[in-house]
């Protein structure tokens, strides 16, 4: 090869190099780039990344989804807004260490989630997250709950759907009594359940509505008490006064008769 050509391949080489460099460069400063698989679009002034489905999510492939914790240097802090929205197909979720927030919507109405393993790094789901994924197993619920900003919101949203109850496991029973905690346990789709089961054992009832607190102001407990009544269940009056007695003395208020 002649000293000319070897110049100009050089040239061309180099012409190349720059090239890759300034698109990496245009990559790396970009709000928004994809993987082919995952869009990831700036946050935090741009010192973070939100992540969304790149496909669309009614593609029968997006049956699986692994959110990583940094795309090629740049932390991803959050599952963002709408981002898996209507997947029909999506099974399992795998969000890495690192990730602090799933947004508004995040899997809302995604029918075969079965499966979402959230790291210890997550701060806030928001409303709506988990909307409509009637297959959510109860911890994903509980582990969620513990991280909601505020604790009322994922009762009339996130889980709105959620209706796989099992009164069997006590970790179901302990998303029920959050749900009574804030007088939303009907959001869970839960409300029909819950008339089941006090039907079917209201001594247990009563006792998932103690751990809520649902007692603790006597003037509400002197009313349940006097409902009791007028409706003729003396086993659920019978507990009541007992508890009354117990955490309150009688010290008169209601009209109680057995």
């Amino acid at each position: 090869m002649d000293g000319f050509r070897l110049v100009k391949l050089l040239a061309k080489t180099a012409k190349i190099a720059v090239g890759l460099a300034r698109n990496a460069a245009r990559e790396n400063d970009s709000d928004t780039v994809s993987n082919g698989t995952l869009t990831f679009t700036r946050i935090n002034n741009g010192t973070a990344y939100s992540v969304k489905c790149f496909l669309k999510t009614t593609d029968p492939s997006v049956t699986s989804v692994t959110v990583p914790a940094e795309y090629k240097g740049v932390p991803i802090k959050a599952v963002g807004a709408s981002s898996f929205f209507g997947s029909d197909y999506l099974k399992t979720v795998v969000i890495a260490d690192g990730v602090e927030e799933i947004q508004v919507d995040a899997f809302g109405f995604c029918p075969s989630l079965e499966e979402v393993r959230l790291p210890q790094s997550i701060r806030r789901v928001y409303e709506s997250a988990f909307r409509e994924c009637p297959l959510l197993p109860a911890e994903t619920v509980m582990t969620c709950l513990c991280h909601s900003p505020d604790i009322t919101r994922p009762f009339r949203e996130p889980f709105f759907g959620f209706n796989k109850f099992d009164w069997n496991t006590a970790l179901r029973e302990d998303v029920f009594v959050l749900a009574l905690k804030y007088h939303s346990f009907s959001e869970l789709g839960s409300k029909r359940t819950a008339e089941e089961i006090l039907r079917r054992d209201p001594i247990k009832y009563l006792r998932l509505m103690e751990r809520a607190d649902f007692f603790s102001d006597e003037e509400r407990l002197n009313g349940y008490i006097d409902d009791s009544v007028q409706n003729n269940t003396p086993e659920i009056t019978a507990w009541l006064l007992e508890y009354k007695n117990r955490t309150f003395g009688f010290n008169g208020g209601g009209n109680f008769e057995l």
